[in-house]
């Protein structure tokens, strides 16, 4: 038995799932030419079984799942977002398409309002997000947390916490360096903590 003989299965003989297109029509027509009768015209066309035409149609409601609320959807399960957090500006358009801020600011680096910083922000001439960075920078909060709670992309925040630092409106705390204190430091603090 061969795949082109009349009597290869249609499924499962070469690992398909189903036939080709030519083998399935040959079965098809396989099948027709066994049950007509070429005495017939109307037997090359399809009729549907009479037991289907006899059945009446059953449309019962198919009952929800137990608890689930009936009628209309119910609204009070939908997360709402307050109108006051949803911005429609790209935040691009926040930081005057600029990327990259002229400070160097880590995630991790503290910025702390300084004392003439309102004058500086109110002679700023751009939109309300400079003025609510610096009104989050009146106590001590690093750029990651700002960015967190102005609700804007890190990138942005750093954009214009840079800008407010360059304009002199915060002050941007160092971190820590990654070398830390030096070995004379160390052994003089050492020394000293012997002799208490």
């Amino acid at each position: 038995m061969t795949v082109s003989d009349e009597n290869w299965p249609l499924i499962g003989a070469t690992g398909a799932r189903f036939g080709s297109a030519a083998r399935r029509g040959r079965g098809a027509r396989n099948e027709q030419s066994s049950t007509a009768d070429p005495a017939s015209p109307e037997s090359t066309e399809w009729v549907p079984p009479a037991a289907a035409e006899e059945m009446p149609a059953q449309v019962d409601a198919v009952p929800g799942p137990v608890g689930a609320p009936s009628g209309a959807h119910d609204r009070s399960t939908e997360w709402v977002v307050p109108e006051d957090t949803v911005s429609i500006v790209r935040p691009f358009i926040l930081t005057g398409g600029r990327t990259v801020s002229g400070v160097d600011l880590p995630l991790e680096a503290l910025v702390v309002a300084s004392a003439d910083g309102d004058a500086v922000v109110d002679g700023m001439p751009a939109p309300d997000d400079p003025r609510r960075v610096f009104a989050l920078c009146s106590e001590p909060r690093s750029v990651a947390e700002i960015a967190s709670l102005a609700s804007i992309p890190l990138g942005v925040a750093r954009v214009l916490v840079g800008d407010l630092a360059a304009a002199g409106a915060v002050t941007v705390h160092e971190t820590a360096g990654s070398t830390g204190p030096d070995r004379e430091l160390m052994q003089r603090v050492l020394d000293g903590l012997r002799t208490i």
